[in-house]
């Protein structure tokens, strides 16, 4: 009885099809709960065809089912829709209580939590899909293999042909870890590190970085994750470039 409308794989918007088959479920009685529930993920990703097919159902809401738009940017919507929706704002959950969350929820280790926890923050991956891998086994590989790149560019990075989800961790290691240099080099404190298992390789690290070039390493991992996001252009171009953007910082540093 609850369904997700999201943003597909290779699309950059929500589509007035994707809205069209919410349509034809909305008006079904519940199969168990009380009420159906549909859940339009990020809908400042709808498209206006979109929007305005949406508009008809919320001038008339089924009595049995619920319609929830989540947004980071409601200003996208349509006037229209927004004042025909209930404003709740959801704050961000403390790292603490996410941690637990994602202990009992799917009986992981209090480590793997931990990190988990910590990359939810940058809202690039579904932390569900990696709750079943060794997560800190796969993170430290990229950062490894990344450095290594970075001190020796002449492999290729294997996670560039990985799938899109594994290259979106990816870049939430990266950006969690070059995070983490610059607090340590800024603060020296320990406390908000994500990467605590690798405190003694953020200390070597972090006198090698300025904190305008560890700055300006965090946006490019930053703009590729929004490019992905939001274009069509190849992970794997879309990678190069960023590896060599931070390479020509790492030389610069």
């Amino acid at each position: 009885d609850v369904s997700m409308i999201k943003l597909l794989n290779n699309k950059t918007q929500i589509s007035i099809d994707q809205i069209r088959q919410l349509q034809s479920q909305v008006s079904l009685r519940p199969y168990e709960a009380i009420y159906k529930v549909f859940i339009i993920q990020d809908a400042e990703l709808m498209n206006d065809e979109a929007q305005s097919a949406l508009l008809k159902t919320l001038e008339e809401p089924p009595i049995k089912s619920i319609i929830m738009l989540t947004t980071s940017d409601p200003e996208a919507l349509l006037v229209t829709i927004i004042s025909r929706c209930q404003s709740v704002r959801f704050s961000a959950i403390k790292t603490e209580e996410s941690k637990k969350i994602l202990m009992s929820r799917f009986s992981i280790d209090e480590d793997s939590a931990y990190y988990l926890s910590h990359i939810a923050q940058a809202g690039l991956i579904e932390i569900s899909d990696f709750t079943k891998n060794d997560i800190l086994k796969e993170k430290n590989r990229i950062i490894d293999e990344f450095c290594g790149y970075i001190e020796n560019p002449v492999k290729e990075l294997s996670f560039l042909k990985e799938s899109d989800e594994n290259i979106m961790l990816a870049l939430s290691a990266l950006l969690w870890w070059y995070r983490d240099i610059l607090i340590l080099r800024e603060t020296n404190k320990t406390d908000t590190l994500a990467n605590k298992d690798r405190y003694k390789d953020l200390s070597l690290n972090a006198p090698k970085y300025s904190s305008l070039r560890l700055g300006q390493i965090i946006s490019s991992i930053l703009k590729t994750a929004q490019i992905l996001t939001d274009t069509n252009v190849s992970a794997k171009l879309a990678l190069t470039v960023m590896a060599t953007d931070i390479l020509n910082e790492v030389k610069n540093v």
